[in-house]
């Protein structure tokens, strides 16, 4: 019946791409999917019937600080509990965490769906309270519920006296059963049902500890029909995430068949077996829940083995703590304590790994005091081991620098101490290991730990040297030699010698001080580059303090001994981690053959073979072009990269008819001369970054198509095709009279912004970045673009001749009307304004959550997308606040119609009216969101890409200070540019009159510090937290009053 529904829906869609709706009850289909599990389609039909409602009933208003689904709610309570109990379950049953915040607060009334609703967000101890003080009526939910806790949190042995003191039901049971096996309690009796899981995995794990395996394989059988006959029998297939839980139990049964099956066990079959373990869990895994279950039986598995035959505890040892670090890292501190209180059973004096895990594991507790004695302890311990050996001296490095890194974070010790007694000792016990991968990992921590630490001292002295007491200092010292000196001139009585002595030693002290802050902070200075050299030649998991050793390299540049540093350092760094900042560095390209500064830099950029040519800068960038060109493996692909940007210079100015459409291209343009070049990076073609600088798959060009389509505007924008020499077709964009340096910077940040995402576990699961683009400045005022396939401009789908609001909701007011009547209130007060905004609110209602219905037409498909939508939303919105993003205007965002994600594009403008929100999230972007609104998926994602951001405030900093460092970069107009632009007209304009020989942008460094703010979260004066921080600015963002105060091209309407 479902199908024969979702069949008769989408015939109107597929005849005229309009979602219509059907003349029937939806939310009683969105019922009958729950029922048949079906938790795709029953989301997708809630949102048909929310739509309905507030369609149907103008009196569902939606405001700033209300979802569609509690203004349902308020205005029918009966079925809108039924709306939030559906979506609720749905979510819940598919394990989207982020999505059930957003189903409503009905849970709240309710002590069950609340002590729920605390187990979904993982707050068992919570949890564990509630279902006390319900269990006390012997309520069978409740003791459920309690025992589920129990065994969440890892409480086995509680739990197990617990059961034995209970009536069991078969949940209960089966509880036990696993509590049995973990424990290594095998005094159960056999399992007494069918259809219960974990009793015949214990009846199979039982009878491998007596040795009776014929008795095993039988329950192993039986343990695997029973998860084919009950759970996947009755799994909706909707999601894979159903099935994780039976995977990973299947899992557990096939490795216990494996250690079956090698069995009679020795030492060199488990060692075996362990490697199959590792190579397994190298493939990668979901949640750590379900991996914490096979991990769970194979340390039962381990001790049967050492029960069978003198198994090596060594290696027993190791692979616990294996997995007490990963339990650790994970957040499951209670497993992980549960491994290493069974790992201090292996012998009265714990090894040094194991303190060095209980320490790590308190810490991550908070319980930092009980950490820090331990460390320190051990620490003692090891200074008196005088039996030396390469495990001693690895366990003291790591100790050392993990100490190191603490005193460091909890500022206890000495700045220099920390230095000399922790860090530079970790490193020289290391210089006594013979080379190996260990060696190599903990070498690197150590190296990045010590530059990041002394780094951070430098900045310190750098802020002090800046402030107003080390000004008075410096300043006193001057008055106190000027008063010497007619102290000098005046008659020598006892007074006069009194009064020179105390300035004179005042002098003195104040000298010395200042000295030794500057000797100080130039000792921290060489030792934070030496240590941040040294740390990208060792590895690249700290690639990105790449942009910190530039900062500070382009900071001293006249700094003797950096300078002597560098010479030595900078040449052992592989070239490849020097190319994210190729545009600021060649930005610096010289001739002056006797500044050292230019010498490294030219020496560094040739290593990299860069091409570029830079306005004031020719001379310098046709020397490194001369010695590039005499090395016959690059020139080849210099010619064909001069020919090929000429012939596309040419094109972006050539001159043709204003009128849109498509044009020939005439043979006396260059472009059409290029023909096979097998060189020349195909320009949209990202080329991935070859640690060993060999490149043999570059993907060329064979020729250009003889017709552009012009797409109007003043930068002459032309769309043309090319093919490359795999015979792929590609479409490019090329503008003339434009300057894309400032785009080509954003894509830069927001690529690095990426690798910081993809790096946090919580973001990169939910895929949340932020769309880039290729950008390929040609010239100061030219350039070529990759054209984003299968992508459409907002304001195309929205207010086209065939939008969506005129196909939905034909009455309404036009977008022109809306624009106009916009443009009439902008000289009116803002009172006025705002009463504009709204009446043309009330007769302009969003339309965007039909763009989903009309082009992914299965439930699963729609809602993946609008799950991807959330989220790049979400992302670009969170960035773009960071950055200070304008000019979001629905022409500057595209939409990819194959996975439903926004593009941003075009950051060259400049508003003539002063934007007063942090970014879009205007109607229809909020529409495109569903019934939840902004709550739920949307703010989560929000809150998780601001705390990321925010982590990584240094890195980030780092990174844009770099780029305050290129002299061909403005980061913004002067005021009086600006007031003179802001009287030309109404309409954007290009800001491109960059002043190329500034050193450093004024400007940019107070875009900086606000940006720091932004990070810190205190950019109002007030320290916020994250999820404050985000509150705010959704409010900002979406507050008509803010809204009635933009541009009407802006058209905040929409």
């Amino acid at each position: 019946m479902l199908n024969v529904v979702h069949y008769i829906r989408l015939q109107g869609v597929v005849r005229d791409n309009t979602s219509q709706s059907l003349d029937m009850d939806y939310l009683h289909v969105a019922q009958a999917a729950q029922f048949c599990s079906a938790h795709f389609t029953s989301i997708l039909y809630v949102e048909l019937w929310s739509s309905e409602q507030i369609k149907e009933h103008p009196s569902i208003i939606v405001g700033d600080n209300v979802s569609p689904l509690d203004c349902i709610c308020d205005k029918d309570p009966e079925r809108g509990r039924d709306v939030e109990d559906i979506l609720r379950e749905a979510y819940t049953r598919l394990q989207y965490k982020d999505a059930v915040s957003g189903c409503g607060s009905s849970y709240l009334l309710d002590s069950l769906t609340r002590v729920s609703h605390l187990e979904l967000e993982g707050q068992w101890e919570q949890a564990m309270q509630e279902y006390q003080l319900q269990s006390k009526n012997d309520d069978p939910t409740a003791i459920q519920g309690l025992c589920r806790c129990l065994h969440r949190m890892g409480s086995h042995n509680l739990l197990h006296r617990y059961l034995a003191a209970t009536e069991k039901t078969s949940e209960l049971l089966d509880i036990q059963y696993e509590c049995g096996w973990r424990l290594g309690q095998w005094d159960l009796g056999r399992c007494p049902q069918d259809d219960l899981y974990e009793g015949h995995h214990y009846d199979a794990l039982q009878a491998t500890e007596e040795g009776d395996l014929v008795r095993a394989r039988v329950s192993l059988s039986r343990a695997r029909t029973c998860i084919a006959t009950t759970a996947l029998a009755h799994a909706s297939l909707e999601s894979a995430m159903n099935l994780y839980p039976s995977l990973s139990r299947l899992q557990t049964l096939q490795e216990l068949e494996d250690f079956l099956n090698d069995n009679p066990l020795n030492q060199d079959s488990v060692k075996l077996l362990m490697t199959r373990w590792r190579e397994q869990d190298r493939l990668g895994y979901g949640e750590f829940e379900y991996l914490e279950l096979v991990l769970a039986q194979r340390l039962v598995l381990l001790r049967m083995a050492s029960s069978m035959f003198n198994f090596n505890v060594k290696d027993e040892l190791t692979y616990q703590l294996e997995i007490a670090a990963l339990a650790r890292k994970e957040g499951w501190p209670q497993v992980a304590g549960n491994c290493l209180a069974r790992l201090a059973t292996f012998s009265f004096d714990k090894p040094p790994c194991i303190v060095l895990e209980e320490a790590r594991l308190h810490w991550a507790k908070g319980n930092r005091e009980v950490a820090i004695v331990l460390l320190k302890s051990l620490l003692r311990r090891l200074e008196q081991d005088t039996r030396g050996g390469e495990e001693q001296l690895v366990q003291r490095s790591i100790a050392l620098h993990l100490y190191g890194s603490w005193m460091v974070e909890t500022k206890s010790e000495n700045p220099q101490n920390i230095i000399d007694q922790y860090f530079l000792k970790a490193l020289t016990h290391l210089e006594d290991l013979a080379e190996s991968r260990e060696k190599q990992e903990i070498c690197l921590e150590a190296h990045s730990s010590l530059a990041r630490f002394a780094d951070g001292q430098y900045q310190n002295l750098v802020h002090y040297t800046k402030s107003a007491v080390f000004e008075t200092k410096q300043k006193g010292i001057v008055e106190a030699q000027v008063a010497l000196e007619k102290i000098r001139k005046e008659p020598h009585t006892d007074e006069m010698k009194k009064m020179s002595s105390i300035l004179s030693r005042q002098k003195s002290i104040d000298t010395l001080e200042v000295e030794n802050t500057e000797k100080e902070k130039n000792n921290y200075l060489t030792l934070a580059v030496k240590y941040y050299c040294q740390s990208l030649q060792r590895g690249d998991k700290h690639n990105l303090q790449v942009f910190r050793l530039v900062s500070l390299w382009l900071d001293n540049m006249s700094h003797e001994a950096l300078a002597d540093i560098l010479n030595t350092e900078l040449g052992n760094i592989p070239s490849y981690k020097f190319l994210p900042l190729l545009p600021q560095l060649s930005a610096r390209i010289s001739n002056d053959a006797n500044n050292p500064f230019v010498y490294k830099l030219n020496k560094l950029l040739a290593m990299c073979t860069l091409y570029s040519v830079k306005q004031s800068r020719v001379l310098g960038a046709k020397m490194l072009l001369d010695r590039l060109q005499s090395v016959d493996t690059i020139a080849p692909i210099l010619a064909q990269m001069n020919k090929l940007s000429e012939a596309l210079i040419s094109l972006a100015y050539y001159k043709f008819g204003k009128d849109r459409g498509t044009y020939i291209i005439p043979n006396t343009e260059p472009i059409l001369r290029i023909k096979n070049y097998d060189r020349a990076l195909l320009p949209s073609f990202t080329l991935p970054v070859s640690k060993s600088g060999q490149y043999n798959n570059i993907v060329g060009i064979h020729s250009f198509e003889n017709k552009f389509e012009y797409l109007g505007g003043v930068t002459l924008p032309k769309k043309f095709t090319c093919t490359d020499t795999n015979g792929i077709k590609h479409a490019l964009l090329v503008k003339g009279q434009d300057d894309l340096r400032q785009d080509a910077v954003m894509q830069q940040v927001f690529t690095i912004m990426n690798m910081l995402l993809r790096e946090n576990k919580e973001t990169n699961k939910r895929k949340l970045l932020i769309r880039t683009y290729k950008i390929v400045p040609l010239s100061q005022r030219s350039g070529v673009l990759e054209w984003c396939r299968n992508t459409m401009p907002m304001e195309d789908y929205l207010v086209s001749i065939k939008g969506a609001h005129k196909r939905y909701f034909p009455d309404d007011y036009s977008n022109n009307q809306c624009r106009s009547l916009m443009n009439k209130a902008c000289k009116l007060s803002n009172a006025e304004r705002l009463k504009v905004y709204l009446d043309i609110c009330t007769h302009f209602h969003p339309v965007f959550h039909h763009f989903f219905l009309e082009n992914f037409r299965t439930p699963g498909v729609w809602f993946e997308r609008r799950q991807a939508y959330m989220h790049s939303v979400a992302t670009s919105s969170m960035i773009g606040y960071i950055l200070g993003l304008g000019d979001r205007h629905v022409k500057n965002i595209l939409l990819d119609k194959t996975t439903a994600e926004i593009i941003h594009i075009d950051f060259g403008k400049i508003l003539p009216t002063p934007e007063t929100v942090p970014f879009r999230l205007t109607r229809d972007i909020v529409d495109g969101m569903g019934v939840s609104g902004i709550e739920g998926v949307f703010r989560k994602s929000c809150e998780k890409t601001m705390s990321v951001l925010r982590q990584n405030q240094v890195t980030i900093l780092t990174i844009l200070e770099v780029l305050l460092y290129d002299p061909l970069y403005a980061w913004t107009i002067t005021p009086s540019e600006g007031f003179k632009r802001q009287h030309k007209d109404q309409g954007p304009i290009r800001d491109s009159d960059r002043e190329a020989t500034k050193e450093v942008n004024k400007l940019a460094e107070r875009a900086l510090t606000r940006l720091k703010q932004k990070l810190d979260g205190t950019e109002d004066g007030t320290v916020t937290s994250v999820n404050g921080q985000v509150n705010k600015l959704l409010h900002q963002a979406r507050d008509p009053v803010n809204l009635s105060r933009l541009y009407d091209g802006w058209q905040p309407f929409l």
